[in-house]
């Protein structure tokens, strides 16, 4: 008895049924939202109910979200199995027909939705960080601000600029004059005798 329900309530899908739903994936575009999200929840709903209201053919009523967006997947999987088939076989282009057309276009714009998706998350990501550096510097005084730069731009040598001299950075300092000052003499000397 349970094998005849799950017989009545399952639905034989034709070439024609994939093509309808493939039209209404085209004009519905459930792919502009996340996967899983309440958006394109509702898409798959509204496809699911536009295929039960269809006139041409006939569809089961209890026909669910589920079912529909499963088969939608079935059919892209094959799509693009037989794509990649194609593409091996080289020289090989045989003719599409309208439901090949109609899922190669679903994929495009999948694509093109994923990418645009990925974008903005990008630009919401960098639009975070700087934020969270405007935050960081409002709350932190001008020379902390400028110091934090600075370390960041130098890679943590500002604490080497900022060392303070010892005590002897200054004799060697004084030891080089005397000597420059000694060689100097040395050769005002030379400079007088050459004139005597």
């Amino acid at each position: 008895m349970a094998a005849e329900k799950k017989a009545s309530n399952s639905m034989y899908w034709t070439k024609a049924h994939d093509t309808l739903l493939c039209r209404e994936v085209l004009a519905l575009e459930p792919y502009k939202h996340k996967k899983g999200s309440n958006e394109a929840g509702k898409i798959w709903t509204d496809i699911a109910q536009s295929l039960k209201n269809c006139q041409q053919l006939k569809f089961k009523q209890n026909l669910s979200q589920r079912a529909v967006r499963e088969r939608f997947s079935i059919l892209q999987t094959r799509y693009k199995e037989k794509e990649r088939e194609e593409t091996r076989a080289s020289g090989v282009s045989p003719e599409q027909d309208e439901l090949d057309v109609l899922l190669e276009e679903i994929t495009e714009r999948e694509k093109a939705a994923k990418e645009n998706r990925e974008d903005v998350n990008r630009k919401k990501e960098n639009d975070k960080v700087t934020a969270k550096e405007m935050r960081k510097q409002a709350m932190e005084r001008m020379s902390q601000t400028k110091k934090r730069k600075n370390q960041e731009d130098n890679g943590g040598d500002m604490k080497d600029r900022m060392k303070r001299r010892s005590g002897n950075d200054a004799v060697d300092f004084l030891k080089e004059k005397s000597e420059r000052e000694m060689a100097l003499r040395e050769k005002e000397i030379e400079m007088k005798k050459n004139e005597q």
